[in-house]
């Protein structure tokens, strides 16, 4: 038996464990041992001009981009701004984390 695809995603990243709000600008979020044995952090800055994303998992998935556009668009809902660019920065080598990259 198959599973169903959006089991897995809602366990990617489980709202009560996986994002955790540091404070308003500040979002530490953790990818599901159900989906990978790493479990990496990944953190979410936001900026006055721009989003700072440090990492992007270990898994490519939807899951993770929905919850990072979810939390800028709420931070942004209180904090206007005609554009806001999210940067992508990774702290492991090229190919380290081929799938996501």
């Amino acid at each position: 038996m198959r599973e169903d695809p959006t089991v897995r995603d809602l366990r990617l990243f489980a709202p009560s464990a996986g994002v955790h709000a540091y404070d308003e600008h500040t979002y530490v979020l953790r990818q599901s041992k159900d989906v990978t044995f790493e479990a990496p952090f990944v953190v979410l800055l936001l900026g006055s001009e721009r989003a700072m994303l440090l990492d992007s998992g270990a898994v490519d998935d939807r899951t993770l981009r929905r919850t990072v556009d979810d939390l800028i668009a709420t931070w942004r809902a209180a904090h206007p701004r005609e554009t806001y660019p999210l940067v992508v920065a990774h702290t492991h080598p090229p190919g380290g984390r081929p799938a996501v990259q």
